[in-house]
């Protein structure tokens, strides 16, 4: 369309210059080199607005005396915009909104573009009321024009020069625009909107209408009705979730009706057999001992809550055999043993009856315990001797290691050292005497170490000389490694 209109070409010449473009070979474009410093984030204020014939702002006034340009300063972060209905307060909103945007806010409707013309008529008022005269397309931002001037024009288009002009400031005081928004007419007088740059601004299209068009957008989503727009800002405020919540709520309901209930059900019918298996259970045991018969009968399986009594006291009375066996075993589990606590009892339960299974000879040869001391008994003289050696070794480095340990900055600079010299050790050339730093090859004649107070290359020359695995390393890691 915006070929066809400004340019005057035909739908097909507009066809074949599409064509014509999408056979061309992309332009190469140089590649932007990524900066390696992280850029600060900007926040822009708002610090000034001009417009220029601007509706709800301005009249109209005639095409050859426009009205004084409106200019806002905004001195504060917040802006408090106070008037009577019709006084401007959304006018002022919409040209801001516009001249980022291109939709405008208008009472009682969502944010619209203004590239779709408003028909003006101008009755004769010696004619009847249904004969009137088309006199003017302008639009939503065009301020109304009198009858007089539109009569005046004589059937030619009405002039268009709406312009809303914005300055804005970052925190450092730096500003950029103005940044302009304009509607004229094209040659073919169609309306035309030329477009801001708003590259300065290095503001995405997203976050331009969360901030001017969305907010006008909300009071026109319904819940229930569905729609791209509305779930998306259902997503945005938080409404989706309630909204899944609901659906969710109402599945949980049919759940908890129907489905729910037969799972119950079996749960009751599995556990009403579990109770018969250990009511039988209990019978058999009384049976076979007669002094702790509970002198009450078990009941079957009830709904009735009564039956909660009779086994708390079935549950009282056989508690209290366990605890009169536990105190005369407490000669065998020791004073540390209280019979009276039913945790301790609960542990003794679960745990006397694998203890006394392990007594068996044959599982105590399979303890790990008892197979270490078969171990030791079987190693040879050198055996001992190696391990002795090694275990001499070891309580050396332990006690280094802790004494280190104690001055943590001398530590981090001895493993430094001695993770230098087993680098040196792999070397093909092993230097009997260190010169030079191995590292950047500087001379270390006079260079003392800033920590230990000792000269670099003495810490290299006594470390070269000796075993130093255990150095490199920190406590936790040498620990480790000698458990292995």
């Amino acid at each position: 369309d915006a070929l066809a209109g400004d340019k005057g070409y035909s739908y097909p010449r507009v066809r074949q210059w599409l064509a014509e473009q999408l056979a061309k070979e992309p332009p190469e474009l140089a590649a932007t080199a990524a900066s390696s410093d992280r850029q600060e984030r900007r926040v822009w204020r708002l610090k000034s607005m001009r417009a220029h014939r601007f509706a709800g702002i301005h009249r109209y006034g005639s095409p050859e005396e426009p009205p004084d340009d409106f200019t806002f300063e905004f001195h504060k972060p917040v802006t408090l915009i106070e008037g009577m209905n019709g006084a401007g307060k959304t006018s002022l909103l919409s040209a801001i909104a516009w001249c980022l945007t291109g939709y405008i806010y208008r009472s009682q409707r969502p944010p619209e573009p203004v590239e779709t013309s408003v028909r003006v008529d101008v009755a004769d008022e010696s004619r009847q009321a249904s004969d009137q005269e088309t006199s003017n397309d302008i639009t939503a931002i065009t301020p109304l024009p009198p009858a007089a001037v539109l009569t005046a024009l004589g059937g030619k288009p009405l002039p268009l020069d709406t312009w809303v002009e914005l300055v804005f400031v970052d925190d450092s005081g730096n500003e950029v625009g103005p940044i302009r928004r304009s509607v004229e007419r094209s040659a073919r007088e169609r309306t035309r909107v030329v477009e801001p740059d708003l590259s300065p601004l290095e503001l995405s299209p997203v976050a331009l209408e969360v901030g001017t068009r969305m907010p006008g957008l909300i009071p026109y989503i319904q819940l229930g009705k569905p729609s791209d727009l509305g779930q998306a800002i259902a997503a945005m405020t938080g409404i989706k979730p309630l909204q899944d919540l609901a659906k969710h709520a109402g599945k949980c309901q049919a759940k908890l009706r129907k489905d729910l209930v037969k799972d119950r059900q079996k749960e009751i019918d599995a556990a009403d057999v579990d109770y018969r298996k250990a009511s039988d259970e209990l019978d058999r045991l009384v049976k076979d001992h007669p002094e702790i018969d509970p002198e009450i009968s078990v009941p079957p399986p009830s709904e009735d809550r009564k039956i909660r009594r009779v086994l708390k006291s079935c549950t009282d009375h056989f508690e209290g055999q366990q605890t009169q066996a536990y105190e005369d075993a407490k000669a065998v589990l020791g004073k540390s043993f209280d019979p009276s606590d039913r945790t301790a009892r609960q542990d003794l339960q679960d745990n006397i009856g694998p203890a006394i299974g392990l007594l068996d000879p044959g599982n105590l040869r399979r303890l790990p315990s008892a197979r270490h001391l078969r171990g030791l008994a079987e190693l040879t003289d050198g055996q001992v001797s190696e391990a002795e050696t090694l275990i001499r070794r070891l309580l050396g480095e332990a006690r280094e290691l802790a004494q280190l340990a104690e001055e943590p900055d001398v530590a981090t600079r001895l493993r430094l050292y001695a993770r230098v010299a087993g680098w040196m050790k792999g070397l093909p050339e092993l230097p009997h005497v260190v010169q030079e730093c191995p590292v950047c090859q500087s001379a270390l004649e006079g260079k003392v170490d800033p920590v230990t107070q000792e000269l670099v290359r003495d810490h290299l020359q006594r470390f070269l000389a000796v075993e130093t695995d255990y150095l490199e390393k920190t406590l936790e890691e040498w620990q480790k490694a000698a458990l292995e």
